[in-house]
C-alpha cells in the first residue's frame, strides 16, 4: 500500500477533491515524488466573488526554479512517503523557510517534482506582519540564497537541467531578494548583490544548455529579463562584479536588452504566462463558518467544506 505525507496549517482550507487529484496524478506519472497543485493566496476565501490570485505555479523543471526561489506554498505538496525516508523531515532549528530548505534538499537527493492545476488550496494571508517580523524573514531568504549557492557547487547533477540555467536562476532570484531586503538589511543586499554578480558571471561563462527544449529557452528568457529590468540609477550603485556581469548578459541577450521598461514589463508577463502551469479549475466560495472573520484561522471543519 503507498503511503503519502502533507503539511498543512490551520490557515489553510483544501478544495473539494483535492487529495483524490493528488493521487490520480501519482497515478499518472509514476516517476513523480513530489505532487504540488494550485494555491489561491486570499485575504478571505469566503468572499463573492473570490478575491485574491493564484500563486505562479511552473509546469515543468521545478528544481530548476527552484534555483530561484520557494516554488509554492507548503500546503500544495503532497509526496511519497519514500521522500520522508530518503531526506528526512524539516530541519526544526530553522525559525521560517523550513518548506524551502527542505524542497531544496529533496531536489538536490534527486526527488522529482510534478506540477497539477485540476485543484488548489487556500491560503489566507494576513496584513498583521511587523517590520522585525519582515526583518526576520529576509535574513532566513537570505540564508537560503547562499544554500541554493552552495547546492550549486557541490551537488555535480543539480539541478536536471544544467549549471548554466541553474546559475542564471539564482542570479536573477538572488537579484530580487537584495532589492527586497536593502530598505532593512542594507548590509546583507550588499552581500546578496555580490553573490548575484559572481552566479551571473559563472552562468555566462557555461554553455547554453537548453538545447531544443522551447520551455527551457523560455526560462533562459525569462530569468533573463530580470536583470533587465534595473533601472540606471540601481545599475549605478551596483558592485563592479554584478555591473560587469550585466554587461557580459545584455551582449548576449542585445533583443532583450533593448527592450523599454513597458516592452520588458509585457514580455515578463508574457514569459510567465507560457511557463507556468494553465489554470485547469474553476475557484469556488466555501461556506464561511459561522463567527469566522479574515484575522481567525480556518476552524478544523472548514477543511471538509466544498
Amino acid at each position: 500500500m503507498a503511503i503519502f505525507c502533507s503539511f498543512w496549517t490551520r490557515t489553510i482550507c483544501s478544495h473539494q477533491g483535492n487529495l483524490e487529484k493528488h493521487l490520480q496524478h501519482f497515478a499518472r506519472r509514476p516517476e513523480v515524488d513530489i505532487s504540488i497543485c494550485l494555491c489561491l493566496c486570499t485575504a478571505d476565501p469566503f468572499a463573492l466573488p473570490v478575491k485574491g490570485y493564484p500563486w505562479p505555479l511552473m509546469a515543468h523543471h521545478l528544481d530548476l526554479h527552484l534555483c530561484h526561489g520557494n516554488i509554492s506554498p507548503v500546503h500544495t505538496f503532497l509526496l511519497r512517503k519514500t521522500v520522508v525516508e530518503t531526506c528526512g523531515v524539516f530541519n526544526e532549528s530553522l525559525n521560517a523557510c523550513e518548506d524551502e530548505e527542505y524542497w531544496l534538499r529533496c531536489a538536490a537527493m534527486g526527488q522529482r517534482f510534478g506540477s497539477i492545476s485540476t485543484t488548489y488550496v487556500w491560503y489566507v494571508q494576513h496584513d498583521d506582519s511587523l517590520s522585525g517580523k519582515r526583518a526576520h524573514q529576509h535574513e532566513h531568504d537570505i540564508q537560503m540564497r547562499f544554500a541554493v549557492s552552495h547546492l550549486l557547487e557541490n551537488r555535480p547533477a543539480f539541478p536536471r537541467a544544467g549549471k548554466y540555467l541553474g546559475r542564471l536562476a539564482h542570479a536573477a532570484g538572488t537579484l530580487g531578494s537584495a532589492r527586497g531586503a536593502f530598505a532593512l538589511l542594507p548590509d546583507r543586499a550588499a552581500q546578496l548583490l555580490e553573490e548575484c554578480g559572481l552566479s551571473l558571471l559563472r552562468a555566462m561563462a557555461e554553455p547554453e544548455t537548453h538545447g531544443e527544449e522551447t520551455y527551457l529557452a523560455l526560462t533562459e528568457e525569462y530569468y533573463v529579463t530580470q536583470f533587465f529590468s534595473l533601472d540606471s540609477e540601481e545599475i549605478s550603485l551596483l558592485p563592479t562584479t554584478l555591473q560587469k556581469a550585466l554587461n557580459i548578459c545584455k551582449r548576449r541577450f542585445p533583443s532583450l536588452a533593448a527592450l523599454d521598461a513597458a516592452e520588458l514589463s509585457k514580455k515578463r508577463e508574457s514569459l510567465l504566462q507560457s511557463l507556468c502551469c494553465p489554470i485547469a479549475t474553476e475557484f469556488h466560495v466555501p461556506t464561511r463558518p459561522q463567527g469566522w472573520h479574515a484575522q481567525t484561522p480556518f476552524p478544523s471543519q472548514a477543511a471538509q467544506k466544498p
